[in-house]
């Protein structure tokens, strides 16, 4: 959770309403898979640094740093998800509509 609250905080502090409908959308998706990710100490210290990163990018004014951390952020997942959920990969999105 800690990873997603990661993500929904970066995006809404961006202002930039396409990457926070990406980042929502992103943890819709996820979230099936979620109870699966049982990422060991090594790698959670390698995410956690990964996002020290891209803060730190930020907070030094440095587009070009925070998105290559980030793009090698989203690189790195992709590379374990298709490790162990490839099956998740080819699904398609179903889209659905809240009534609420």
């Amino acid at each position: 959770r800690e990873n997603d609250a990661f993500h929904a905080a970066l995006a809404h502090a961006s202002g930039n309403t396409v990457l926070l409908v990406i980042a929502e959308t992103l943890e819709q998706m996820t979230a099936s898979i979620d109870t699966q990710i049982d990422y060991p100490p090594r790698t959670r210290t390698r995410i956690a640094d990964a996002h020290q990163r891209i803060v730190d990018a930020i907070a030094a004014g440095d587009g070009a740093a925070a998105h290559a951390e980030a793009a090698e952020h989203i690189a790195e997942f992709r590379r374990y998800a298709a490790r162990r959920f490839p099956d998740k990969l080819g699904e398609p999105v179903r889209w659905e509509t809240s009534t609420a």
